[in-house]
């Protein structure tokens, strides 16, 4: 299990079976509003798994903008201050 903790405190657990979905804003269309998804999968995604299950979560957060726990709230990236396992 890991926890993400936003700068107001806030921590939010990520267990190995729990849905991250992250999203980037897409300034390529021609709505500058329009995000799309990155990523939907968990911590064994093969796109993400890495031995260091905190390793691979952090280059995804290291990508994304928005994310979401089990299709929870939506979370600022900019405001994760740190991953703690």
């Amino acid at each position: 299990m890991l926890k993400i903790v936003f700068s107001n405190n806030e921590e939010v657990s990520i267990g190995k079976n729990d849905i991250i979905q992250a999203w980037v804003t897409d300034n390529k269309e021609k709505q500058p509003f329009y995000a799309h998804d990155i990523f939907s999968g968990t911590l064994s995604n093969s796109k993400i798994a890495t031995r260091d299950s905190k390793v691979g979560l952090q280059g995804l957060l290291g990508q994304a903008e928005w994310i979401s726990i089990n299709h929870g709230p939506l979370y600022k990236t900019s405001s994760i201050i740190k991953i703690i396992d």
